[in-house]
């Protein structure tokens, strides 16, 4: 099972099942966001947010899985905004 938490500054995606692994994601690492989908996906209310980092060891990392996926990326987006102003 994955878990993605949402804070003031970061992402935390948290997974397993007997034991839960976290990473975190700084908001002010990200520089772009998109959506993916699949046909698959659509059908079932799913979605993978694909986040660009400024990171060259890690490039991207993708989110998987998420409902409601347009409203989890403008969150994102909102993150990354209020990060940029600090």
């Amino acid at each position: 099972f994955r878990d993605y938490i949402i804070t003031n500054y970061r992402i935390i995606d948290q997974h397993g099942i007997l034991s839960k692994d976290a990473n975190i994601i700084l908001a002010n690492r990200i520089s772009d966001i998109s959506i993916d989908r699949t046909f698959a996906d659509r059908m079932l209310g799913l979605g993978r947010i694909v986040l660009r980092m400024e990171e060259v060891n890690k490039p991207e990392i993708r989110l998987i899985g998420i409902r409601d996926v347009e409203s989890f990326q403008n969150d994102i987006l909102k993150l990354i905004s209020k990060d940029n102003k600090s």
